[in-house]
């Protein structure tokens, strides 16, 4: 769990490493046994806990679905330059790594300063995340990061679809139907909006049905025409 770097001639070769998977398969859970790795190894105080301020479950702390919580060292806005909201702890605290939890939700720009943390600071960089949204689409970090990584490892947390297959889509609900449209991030317990990660199949077959419901919407609005 505890990440090394490695050592090359005189200098230390740190890496971004992106490791993401489904909803429900355990990633948050994940990136909190890192950090009490780290922590086992005496290098508590020198790992750095970020995430998106746009993720507002749990506010400035990290929260699992079976219920262990970390607080969060710093928020990252839209507008922030990671860079410089980082830079004085940095250099105080003799930082070795950074764990970014929700790391799809950056933007690529925020993905490039990441870089600029690793090559210039010596600083391990390991972020969390989803890969796709709710229609399939990368999200900009997930985009950056599948540029920018030097490791890229899926998750071996394997979300169960209800079918029993491995699942690696995620789905949105809304009053516990499934949607294919709408904005790409929306907080599942936030209002009416729940998630569930199925498997290829099953997310082609709820599609699927989705889009007959909406015909049938449209047929009864007079929207479209009924050709028979």
């Amino acid at each position: 769990m505890y990440f090394k770097s490695m050592e090359v001639g005189s200098r230390m070769i740190n890496n971004l490493v992106f490791k993401f998977a489904a909803m429900n398969a355990g990633k948050t859970m994940s990136i909190i046994a890192t950090y009490y790795s780290y922590k086992e190894q005496g290098l508590g105080d020198k790992v750095l806990l970020i995430k998106p301020g746009k993720d507002s479950k749990g506010n400035k702390n990290i929260i699992s679905r079976n219920g262990n919580t970390i607080p969060v060292d710093f928020l990252i806005d839209e507008q922030d330059n990671i860079c410089e909201k980082l830079a004085y702890t940095l250099v105080t605290k003799d930082i070795k790594c950074i764990l970014v939890d929700e790391a799809q939700f950056l933007r690529e720009e925020h993905i490039k300063q990441l870089t600029d943390i690793v090559d210039y600071h010596n600083v391990d960089v390991i972020c969390y995340g989803l890969r796709a949204d709710f229609q399939g689409k990368l999200f900009p970090g997930s985009i950056g990061l599948f540029e920018y990584a030097d490791i890229i490892e899926p998750l071996d947390l394997k979300a169960r679809c209800k079918c029993g297959c491995i699942a690696i889509m995620n789905t949105r609900k809304v009053d516990n139907e499934f949607v294919f449209e709408g904005e790409q991030v929306a907080i599942d317990g936030v209002s009416n909006i729940s998630y569930e990660s199925l498997c290829r199949r099953c997310y082609k077959e709820e599609h699927k049905k989705y889009l007959e419901k909406q015909k049938v919407k449209k047929l009864v609005l007079g929207e479209i025409k009924n050709d028979n």
